[in-house]
């Protein structure tokens, strides 16, 4: 079975190619192996993104990306959706995450690392709690980094 991205693009600065994206978001769902599923992303203004980040986390404060997986009991095959803040992005392209995650060097390299993140998060992985489960993801994100990256389109 086919898996389905919706790309939502509600931000101005920076363009997406989402055909792009929605083929590189297939081949993570494939390495998971995961078939037969949907999500949608959003790329959102900084605005926005502090907007969900109150509203969900309890955080004032603009972040790069939200992961929220459905609790939809109704439509098992929807993943759930993401909300990403490419300004944010762009900015922390080559930070050194300090906790075994791959340092990326460009907001291509940014984009790919939050939406293997992001997709991880929406699948059930998750790097609060304990540190089994942190190591677990970042372990998963340094697997599918160098085999998904070259299929990232660019974002300007």
């Amino acid at each position: 079975m086919v898996n389905h991205v919706n790309i939502i693009n509600s931000q101005r600065k920076y363009l997406v190619d989402a055909d792009g994206l929605s083929l590189s978001i297939g081949l993570i769902l494939d390495r998971l192996e995961i078939e037969g599923r949907h999500l949608s992303i959003a790329f959102v203004s900084r605005e926005r993104i502090r907007t969900l980040n109150r509203q969900f986390r309890g955080r004032d404060e603009v972040t790069d990306v939200l992961s929220f997986p459905s609790q939809d009991s109704q439509d098992p095959s929807y993943l759930g959706d993401v909300a990403v803040c490419p300004a944010v992005l762009s900015r922390q392209a080559g930070r050194d995450w300090q906790d075994g995650r791959p340092v990326t060097s460009t907001p291509r390299e940014e984009l790919a690392l939050m939406v293997i993140h992001s997709v991880l998060h929406l699948v059930g992985y998750d790097h609060e709690g304990s540190a089994a489960r942190r190591r677990a993801m970042i372990q998963k994100e340094r697997t599918l980094f160098p085999i998904v990256i070259d299929s990232f389109p660019e974002f300007h």
